[in-house]
């Protein structure tokens, strides 16, 4: 089973280096360990406690933003952009747009991957300080190494939002993917 935290007072977006520690995936081997449901831990704010949702795993096909260059290659006028964002969207049937890996949906900037990359490798995103740092060339090709693990929507019937009804994205490299490293996730908040 995996465990998906984030700070409950969404001050962790995910650009700066300095927001490590505000989320945390934890995996579980034993799921009889977890299998009754437990109170909330002391402290925590009553908003920040979720309503139960039952969930059902669905394969579905998620495309990427009409912004990634693979699509932009593409040359579609502002009439086929909307229409690839109605494809796009439509997939989730008008609920939250909850799921595991694919294509993120994104809310801000659609190089998530780029941020991860810089921001777990100490450059500050936040600006375009660390878009223009000198050692962005020589982290530039590792931001393939990531790949969305989920994307947690803003969910009025769970009661979560994240910001102004945005998306929770957390992302972790193929590698500790591969090696059940999900301490090393690295999470970012978009929102409106």
């Amino acid at each position: 089973m995996l465990f998906f935290f984030s700070d409950q007072d969404q001050e962790a977006w995910g650009f700066d280096p300095k927001h490590l520690g505000g989320w945390r995936v934890i995996y579980a081997e034993t799921p009889s360990s977890v299998d009754s449901p437990r109170a909330a831990p002391a402290g925590l704010d009553e908003e920040c406690v979720y309503k139960p949702r039952t969930v059902s795993l669905t394969r579905i096909e998620t495309y990427p933003n009409h912004e990634d260059a693979r699509v932009g290659a593409l040359g579609m006028n502002k009439r086929q952009k909307d229409e690839y964002d109605r494809l796009r969207e439509g997939v989730f049937g008008g609920r939250p747009q909850h799921h595991l890996f694919g294509y993120p949906s994104p809310i801000q900037s659609g190089d998530m991957d780029l941020e991860c990359q810089l921001a777990a490798n100490g450059l500050f995103c936040g600006n375009e300080s660390g878009y223009k740092d000198p050692r962005r060339a020589a982290l530039e090709a590792g931001r393939t190494d990531w790949v969305l693990l989920l994307q947690l929507d803003t969910d009025d019937d769970a009661g979560m939002m994240w910001g102004d009804a945005g998306m929770l994205y957390f992302w972790i490299r193929k590698q500790d993917l591969q090696e059940g490293r999900f301490d090393r996730c690295w999470m970012i908040l978009q929102c409106f």
